[in-house]
């Protein structure tokens, strides 16, 4: 059964994600707008997740690590998105259905694929060590990126305008980080009580 759910999530996750990236690809203007669509947060960790699940699919697996270091990444996209950005997000009709999907469908469909996966490796607390990597280089990323154009992707980045608050931002993120990885883990160590192998 638990296999079946897997399977099921897993589609559900290629027949969502795979059409909103396409979208976000095609409503692009050039390459060069691709190319700075890629440079979101948000689209990177969306496409992370499709690497895990299409690899899966065929048979290849990354690392409990990788797939936890993506849960934690996802998860972030959608909680940023909707306590901060989603009143700065304009549109209707498609555009809104796409940031849906990109920010929080993803997120829960992933979080369920992780936990419905098969656990070839426990997790402990210190491979939350292995979560910080990608975030904290995207964080120096998206600072100079935002000091060099003059211009952030996301305000909380923008170290031109917040100044000193940009070090309350940069707490805020470490720690939520770091719950939210704390969380994950915590909830893979349960008994498998809810769906059994068969």
């Amino acid at each position: 059964m638990r296999k079946i759910f897997f399977y099921i999530v897993s589609i559900g996750i290629l027949a969502t994600s795979i059409p909103a990236i396409s979208y976000r690809v095609i409503e692009a203007e050039s390459i060069l707008h691709v190319l700075n669509l890629f440079g979101y947060f948000t689209i990177q960790s969306n496409v992370a997740v499709l690497v895990l699940v299409i690899a899966a699919l065929s048979g290849r697996r990354f690392s409990r690590r990788v797939e936890l270091a993506v849960a934690v990444a996802i998860t972030i996209t959608a909680i940023i998105f909707q306590l901060f950005l989603r009143p700065w997000i304009e549109g209707t009709g498609v555009t809104v259905l796409v940031s849906n999907i990109n920010h929080g469908s993803t997120t829960i469909l992933y979080l369920l694929w992780f936990y419905l996966s098969e656990r070839r490796e426990e997790l402990v607390f210190k491979d939350i060590l292995f979560t910080i990597p990608y975030p904290a280089i995207y964080c120096v990323f998206g600072v100079l990126e935002g000091l060099i154009r003059k211009q952030a992707r996301y305000f909380f980045l923008d170290l031109r305008s917040l100044g000193f608050l940009f070090l309350l931002w940069l707490v805020g993120l470490i720690l939520l980080f770091l719950g939210v990885a704390s969380l994950i883990i915590l909830l893979d160590r349960r008994p498998d009580s809810i769906i059994e192998e068969t």
